[in-house]
C-alpha cells in the first residue's frame, strides 16, 4: 500500500479497512500485532471499528490484557467461543491473565474440540503446573473418558515422574467413577475405550522404570475387557523417526519378551493380532490354544494358497473380526445337519466358504459404500450375520456375512425369470448395477431350496413365478434406490 497504514490506524483513519484485499487484511493484522507500539495503534481505531469491523478488531486485540472487556464484548455479541481457533486459545492462555478462566467457563464447548487442540492445551498445562491447577482439575478426572485418556497419555509420555503426584492410584480412575465428594455412584460404571486403555498400558510399560503400574493396568485390562489390543501393541515393531518426515521400524525385544511372559492370556484375548501370533509367535503360546485356533483357520484355506499370505483372512483378524468369525463357525455348524466344510469360490471382493448348511463370506471390500449397502428384500439372499468395518471415507475394508448354503444353479432356468426378477426389483424401488449370471466375475444369482426361505414374513404372497423359480441375488452389493442416480460406488473390475 502507498500510504502508511500504521499511522492511519493510529490517527483513527479507518475507511480503507473496508476495502482491503484478503492478503492486505491479513498482512495489516500481522504488522499491528508485531508492532511494539500496538497499544497506541489500537487506541486510534478501536472505538471506530469495534462494531463496524469486529473481525479486524478482534484479530488484533483478543490476547491483550488491556482489552479483556472489549474482546469478551465482541465474542458475546458478534462471534462466540466456537469461533476461537487453537491458535486463539493458546495465545489467550500464554498472553493474558484472564484467558484460562474464560476458556474453562466454556467447558462444554471446549470438550467438543478436536484432539489436536486439546493436546495443545494439555501441553500448555504442564509448562507451569503450579499456576495451571484449574486446568489440571478440568482434565485429570474429566467425565469424558477419552479426554481423561488424552491427559493421562500425555503425562505418561512426557512427564511420567508426575504420575503419582497427580493420581493417588492411577488404576482407580479408568472408569466413569471419579471418587469425588458427593459423586452419585453407579453399579455399572462406564469403562474407558479399549484402545485408549491399552495405549496407556503400553506407555506405562515404555516410560515408567517401575513396572507396577504396567502390571496393574495389564491385569485390569485382562480382567475387565474380554477382547483387547495389548498383544498387538507389544509385538508390533516400534516406529522410529529418522528425519523430518521419515520413519523406520525396529523390533522391540523388551516388549516381545513381555508378551512371552503371559502369552496365553494375551493371545486368547487379542482382538486384532491372533492371526499374526499364530504364524509368527506360536511357539510362545500353549499347544492346546494354538491347535484350537488352527481348527478355525484350517476351515478358511484357499487351494494352493499359503494361509499366512491370505490377506482376506488376515484382514478379518486385523480388523477385529476374528473372534466373531470363530463364534459364527461354532454357531452355524451347531445349527447345521450337514457338517461339510470347505472352500467354494472367491472374487475381487470376497472369499466364500461352506460351513455346514451355511456359507461364511470373508469380505475384503464392497463396491458400494452407501450407508445401507444392500436392502433386505425377498429377491436377495438373507444375511443371517453381517459385520462391516469401514474406513474414514465409508469404504468397507473388511467384513463377514453368513448366508444359507445354496446348491441350485440359476444357469438353466427360463430367461423370463430374469426379466421378472429385474421388473420386480424395480417395482420394489431398486436397481442393480451387477450382472445376474454369466458376468465377467461369474454368477451372482442362485435358487433357494424353497421359496419359503425367502427374506419375507409373508411367503404365501410371493409371485407364482418366484415360487416356481425362487431366484435370489446372493452378492449383496451394488443395489441402489431408483432415485439414487449417482451412487457411492468404487466401480470395480466387474463392470
Amino acid at each position: 500500500m502507498a500510504f502508511n497504514v500504521i499511522e492511519y490506524l493510529k490517527k483513527g483513519k479507518v475507511d480503507f479497512v473496508f476495502s482491503l484485499t484478503s492478503y492486505d487484511y491479513d498482512s495489516i493484522i500481522s504488522y499491528v500485532r508485531k508492532d511494539p507500539d500496538r497499544k497506541e495503534i489500537v487506541k486510534g481505531f478501536l472505538k471506530k471499528l469495534i462494531d463496524k469491523h469486529y473481525y479486524f478488531c478482534f484479530a488484533i486485540i483478543y490476547d491483550m490484557d488491556e482489552y479483556q472487556k472489549e474482546t469478551i464484548y465482541i465474542l458475546n455479541k458478534y462471534l462466540s467461543f466456537n469461533y476461537l481457533t487453537k491458535e486463539h486459545l493458546l495465545n489467550l492462555l500464554h498472553n493474558t491473565t484472564w484467558g484460562q478462566k474464560y476458556i474453562l467457563s466454556h467447558h462444554s464447548e471446549l470438550e467438543q474440540r478436536d484432539e489436536d487442540t486439546l493436546k495443545a492445551i494439555i501441553e500448555f498445562t504442564f509448562e507451569d503446573i503450579d499456576n495451571n491447577y484449574d486446568l489440571i482439575e478440568f482434565f485429570y478426572l474429566h467425565e469424558n473418558l477419552h479426554i481423561r485418556y488424552l491427559f493421562m497419555a500425555y503425562i505418561l509420555e512426557h512427564h511420567p515422574n508426575t504420575i503419582n503426584t497427580i493420581y493417588d492410584d492411577f488404576t482407580k480412575y479408568l472408569t466413569s467413577v471419579t471418587y469425588k465428594e458427593y459423586e452419585q455412584l453407579t453399579f455399572i460404571p462406564t469403562l474407558m475405550d479399549i484402545e485408549d486403555i491399552c495405549n496407556l498400558a503400553i506407555l506405562a510399560f515404555k516410560n515408567l522404570p517401575d513396572k507396577n503400574i504396567w502390571l496393574s493396568l495389564k491385569e485390569y485390562i485382562l480382567s475387565h475387557y474380554k477382547e483387547n489390543t495389548l498383544a498387538g501393541k507389544l509385538l508390533k515393531y516400534d516406529r522410529i523417526k529418522t528425519g523430518e518426515s521419515s520413519y523406520t521400524f525396529a523390533r522391540n525385544d523388551e516388549k516381545i519378551n513381555e508378551f512371552k511372559k503371559d502369552a496365553d492370556r494375551l493371545f486368547n484375548s487379542s482382538i486384532d493380532y491372533q492371526f499374526t501370533i499364530y504364524h509368527h509367535y506360536a511357539d510362545s503360546v500353549s499347544k492346546d490354544l494354538i491347535d484350537q485356533f488352527a481348527k478355525t483357520i484350517n476351515l478358511f484355506q484357499k487351494p494352493d494358497t499359503d494361509p499366512k499370505w491370505d490377506f482376506t483372512l488376515s484382514g478379518i483378524y486385523s480388523h477385529n473380526l476374528g473372534h466373531k468369525l470363530q463364534s459364527y463357525v461354532e454357531k452355524y455348524l451347531d445349527l447345521s445337519h450337514s457338517k461339510e466344510t470347505g472352500y467354494l469360490s472367491s472374487g475381487a471382493t470376497l472369499s466364500c466358504y461352506r460351513i455346514g448348511d451355511y456359507v461364511i463370506k470373508l469380505i475384503k471390500t464392497k463396491w458400494s459404500y452407501e450407508k445401507i449397502i444392500c436392502p433386505n428384500l425377498y429377491l436377495i439372499a438373507k444375511n443371517y450375520e453381517e459385520d462391516y468395518v469401514r474406513d474414514k471415507n465409508g469404504i468397507v475394508v473388511a467384513g463377514l456375512e453368513v448366508q444359507k448354503y445354496l446348491s441350485k444353479s440359476a444357469q438353466n432356468i427360463p430367461t423370463y425369470v430374469f426379466s421378472n426378477f429385474l421388473h420386480e426389483l424395480t417395482k420394489l424401488g431398486y436397481y442393480s448395477m451387477d450382472t445376474l449370471i454369466n458376468g465377467t466375475c461369474g454368477n451372482n444369482c442362485m435358487l433357494l431350496d424353497t421359496y419359503k426361505d425367502a427374506d419375507t414374513n409373508r411367503p404365501e404372497n410371493l409371485p407364482s413365478w418366484f415360487k416356481q423359480y425362487p431366484l435370489v441375488l446372493v452378492d449383496r452389493d451394488d443395489v441402489y434406490r431408483l432415485e439414487n442416480k449417482y451412487p457411492k460406488n468404487r466401480h470395480g473390475p466387474c463392470y
